[in-house]
């Protein structure tokens, strides 16, 4: 029997991957930062283009109905190298 490996869909190209293969955001307090918890969180793949327009459009604050700080789109942009 396979094994169960659980999938998540990017918040900007809507594309399915591992879950572990994923960048996991999570709203705490009014505001989204990076997190490990289970429950609702907002998953961004790797990809150089969504994490270009995950930070340069804003598009996060949109997608998680809340307030992103700086230091969330600054540890992004640490992330992929950008």
């Amino acid at each position: 029997m396979a094994e169960y490996k659980p999938t998540r869909m990017c918040a900007i190209c809507r594309k399915r991957f591992d879950k572990d293969a994923l960048i996991r955001l999570d709203r705490q307090n009014g505001e989204l930062t990076f997190s490990d918890k289970k429950g609702r969180g907002v998953y961004l793949c790797h990809d150089k283009n969504c994490l270009d327009k995950a930070i340069n459009k804003r598009i996060l604050s949109k997608i998680a109905k809340c307030n992103i700080s700086n230091e969330v789109y600054e540890q992004l942009k640490e992330k992929e190298g950008i």
